[in-house]
């Protein structure tokens, strides 16, 4: 009786209370989603994130809106900021107007002509600028700009009678705001590379990722990312394809799903996974951000039309001088 009694006791009790196993999350539908146009419009939107847009709007509201002694205006970085900056503005102050001015920001900038155009050597032109800081400027409508982070931009331009040859570049790490900084309502923050190559060639180039707060794309996606390289007709060889980019481009819902639409893997060695090499223009589409990759299957899309709206930036408009700061 008393080993019975032992036994009973050292037997280890049954936990009741075992949690049971999470529910599987639902894949998100597509039904309704025109992926080869989501996929076109999140390129054509990467490609107009450049320096260009807040440096013009900086720039305009600036030569327009500012008043003797408000902003500030610096030779160097304001005063107790660790930046690198030619010229800057800093300030918190607000016009009889209503305008207001508040934070800091400075820019560089280069810009250097050799030869004619019009002569068979031609011209070459060769510019840069920057921009950086935290700042805002508006009024009681509304943000006119706002950047913060920072950000550099650089052409290299050769013109000459029936020739033509540009390559541009891009990188903006911030966010951008204001009716005068961007034609985005809500705007956009990124951490985005452009390079592209025109005139007697079509090359693109897009690294990185940008996040729209109010923007949607196909009323659905929030956010765009991508690591691709494409080329154009114009300028190509017989071994390179210009159906389809190397590289892939990512779509983000609201929801948090990533979808991967990857054509051309690219590594370190070049083209890698057979599977996907084909040069036909179209990709294979993953969701990413669970457990086992999904295989949403294949989608085609025609990217061509990109270059025709990749233009170069004007040279000139990459001057900002201490003279044009002088309020009118």
């Amino acid at each position: 009786m008393i080993f019975l009694l032992l036994a009973c006791v050292s037997e280890e009790p049954v936990d009741s209370d075992t949690p049971a196993p999470a529910p599987e999350l639902p894949l998100p539908d597509l039904d309704g989603i025109d992926l080869p146009t989501a996929v076109q419009e999140a390129l054509s939107l990467a490609v107009g994130l450049s320096l260009g847009s807040p440096w013009s709007g900086n720039v305009t509201s600036l030569t327009t809106l500012a008043r003797e002694g408000c902003p500030d205006f610096y030779v160097g970085s304001p005063p107790d900021v660790d930046m690198e900056a030619e010229l800057s503005w800093a300030d918190t102050c607000r016009t009889s107007g209503g305008l207001f001015f508040d934070g800091y920001l400075g820019w560089d900038h280069s810009l250097s002509l050799e030869g004619d155009p019009a002569e068979a050597a031609g011209q070459t032109v060769e510019a840069t600028r920057r921009l950086g800081g935290n700042g805002s400027i508006g009024d009681d409508n509304g943000l006119f700009v706002g950047f913060d982070g920072e950000g550099e931009e650089a052409i290299y331009q050769v013109t000459a009678p029936g020739y033509s040859h540009w390559t541009w570049s891009s990188l903006v790490q911030g966010t951008v705001e204001g009716s005068n900084a961007t034609p985005l309502t809500g705007g956009w923050r990124s951490d985005l590379y452009l390079y592209s190559i025109g005139g007697d060639a079509e090359h693109l180039e897009v690294r990185g990722n940008a996040y729209f707060p109010e923007l949607r794309i196909q009323d659905r996606f929030d956010s765009v990312a991508m690591d691709l390289v494409l080329d154009g007709a114009l300028g190509a060889t017989s071994e390179t394809c210009t159906l389809e980019p190397a590289g892939w481009i990512g779509l983000r819902d609201e929801q948090a799903f990533w979808y991967d639409l990857v054509f051309m893997p690219l590594n370190d060695d070049g083209y890698i996974d057979d599977p996907y090499t084909s040069c036909d223009g179209c990709g294979q589409l993953f969701l990413r951000g669970v457990e086992a990759p999904v295989d949403l299957g294949t989608v085609c899309v025609d990217l061509s039309s990109i270059f025709a709206e990749l233009a170069p930036p004007d040279p000139e408009d990459f001057v900002y001088t201490l003279h044009q700061t002088e309020a009118p």
